[in-house]
């Protein structure tokens, strides 16, 4: 009745496979239709895993000015009188896309600490994905540090799936 049963530790950590034959009659009788076969790999913590895209956003015109990655320059010129945000975004078939319900985001160790629950997980928030941001000042000339800590509850709460930080340069 829709009721689905299972069994404890029938998946093992690593790879499986999952083979589904399909009959024309009930109790895997008659002709044979259709196999289908599948495989999957079953983790036991996905930390470290979790594929954040980053980037650097005018606030104003919600476009990209360019995909932030640990260790990165982005030059003065391209943000000055710019309204600024960073906003992360996880891949629709990211592992923990399902998983992760807020993320706090850390700019230069408190300069600005962001708790959002909703993506896209922006540094000033968002309204419906229209950014809200900051003056270009606010990023410094010189090294600059971003932080993402993933939870598995709204507001920072939960587990803590993943801490990552990635450092950059303005020139």
């Amino acid at each position: 009745n829709g009721d689905f049963r299972g069994q404890d530790a029938v998946l093992a950590v690593g790879s499986n496979d999952i083979t589904f034959d399909l009959y024309s009659k009930n109790r895997g009788q008659g002709d044979l239709l259709a196999s289908i076969s599948q495989s999957f790999t079953v983790v036991d913590d996905i930390t470290g895993t979790i594929g954040l895209s980053v980037g650097l956003y005018d606030a104003d015109t919600d476009v990209l000015i360019t995909p932030l990655s640990d260790g990165d320059t982005v030059l003065a010129s391209d943000i000055a009188d710019r309204n600024v945000t960073i906003a992360a975004f996880l891949p629709n078939d990211d592992l923990a896309s399902g998983l992760v319900e807020s993320m706090v985001l850390n700019l230069n160790q408190g300069q600005v600490v962001k708790t959002e629950n909703i993506e896209p997980y922006a540094l000033f928030g968002d309204s419906n994905g229209d950014f809200r941001g900051s003056g270009a000042g606010l990023l410094s000339l010189g090294a600059n540090s971003i932080g993402f800590d993933l939870y598995s509850e709204n507001r920072g709460q939960g587990d803590l799936l993943q801490s990552e930080t990635l450092t950059f340069t303005v020139v």
